[in-house]
């Protein structure tokens, strides 16, 4: 009873405080069309790298051929090959990841790109606190995802969690919330004026 009240308080608490959180750190939705989108996760090794390949090829798809896309780690300490899970997972989606090699997010990066895509609160916070004329240009992956509620209770409603040492199944659910984000984060560009 104690473990389970202890899971249940862990849980829905971080959730709480990221609820409360999120309207003083989200940026509104872009209303203009990006020249470069940036993705960054923790190690570059899972979430950021897939999203940067998802993202390439749909920009392709919409014929936006000229926006850069790319991603980078908060904590990348030397360059990392993606875990097999990352690997299978992303070759569901018609990705190969196998060539990726983790890279750390650096300043001249955060002053070129003029999107920076996260995937979980405290990486917003933190990557705003280590470069402060940035904060304007950061989004959470999550404010893309069009869907109203998370079906999953496990899944917190505004990260997208490091599938990271965890199961194929996790790594193939993670992907997915990611895809849904990136198309909605497309539809919603297909609408942005050009510069």
């Amino acid at each position: 009873m104690r473990a389970n009240m202890k899971s249940w308080l862990r849980r829905n608490g971080v959730d709480f405080y990221w609820r409360l959180q999120i309207p003083f750190l989200a940026n509104a939705l872009p209303t203009q069309l990006p020249n470069s989108v940036l993705f960054v996760c923790k190690g570059n090794i899972c979430r950021s790298p897939f999203a940067e390949h998802l993202a390439s090829k749909l920009a392709a798809q919409y014929g936006l051929t000229k926006m850069t896309i790319a991603s980078a780690g908060l904590r990348v300490l030397r360059p990392l090959s993606p875990p097999e899970e990352s690997i299978a997972a992303a070759r569901a989606f018609g990705l190969d990841l196998s060539q990726h090699r983790s890279r750390s997010l650096d300043e001249m990066e955060v002053n070129n790109f003029h999107m920076i895509i996260v995937m979980e609160p405290f990486q917003l916070r933190a990557l705003c606190r280590a470069f402060p004329g940035a904060r304007k240009k950061v989004w959470l992956l999550t404010a893309f995802d069009n869907k109203k509620q998370i079906s999953n209770h496990d899944a917190p409603r505004h990260a997208i969690p490091d599938p990271f040492g965890k199961t194929q199944v996790e790594f193939d659910a993670c992907f997915k919330r990611i895809e849904s984000c990136i198309v909605h984060f497309f539809s919603i560009l297909n609408a942005c004026p050009c510069d």
